[in-house]
This record gives C-alpha cells, sequence and structure tokens, in this order.
C-alpha cells in the first residue's frame, strides 16, 4: 500500500474535469446516432446490426474465433473487429 493511500491523499481527477469528459462523451454518443432511429446510446445500440458487419464467411469466423480463444479477445474487442470496414 502506498503512503498516500494510507494518509488519504487525492491525486485523481478534479470534479469538473470529470463533468467535462462525460458531457463530451455523451455529446459523441449523440452525434454517433444521431441518424439511427430510437438508439441515442451505446448500450442501445445491437452488435448484430448491419453496420459494416464482416460477411459470416468461414474464414472470417475462424479467424475471430482464433483471436477471442488464443488471443483472450474481449466481447466488446470481438464486435469492433466485425464491423470493421473494407471487409
Amino acid at each position: 500500500m502506498a503512503y498516500g493511500d494510507i494518509v488519504g491523499e487525492q491525486s485523481g481527477e478534479t470534479a469538473p474535469h470529470i463533468r467535462a469528459r462525460v458531457e463530451h462523451a455523451a455529446a459523441v454518443q449523440r452525434d454517433r446516432f444521431s441518424r439511427s432511429a430510437g438508439v441515442h446510446a451505446n448500450a442501445q445500440h445491437e452488435h448484430s446490426r448491419p453496420c459494416g458487419a464482416l460477411p459470416a464467411e468461414p474464414p472470417v469466423e475462424a479467424m475471430l474465433r482464433q483471436a477471442v480463444t488464443r488471443l483472450g479477445l474481449s466481447a466488446r474487442e470481438y464486435h469492433r473487429c466485425s464491423r470493421l470496414p473494407g471487409r
């Protein structure tokens, strides 16, 4: 344990700075989903929605399966890869 943890020293961000980052992230999300009816946040976005998704071709599926299995790709990373443009 560090000395700062014991005595309660704070080295984190200030509340106004955190608020500004959160507000910026919310504005980015609003812009991202402005053309998607009924979708206003990442949590509402269906990952299976066809938004540049790779075709379900066996070589692509095999590569993604390997990435998840061998490299420990997370679900978020899997979905990001499956939506890459330029197939």
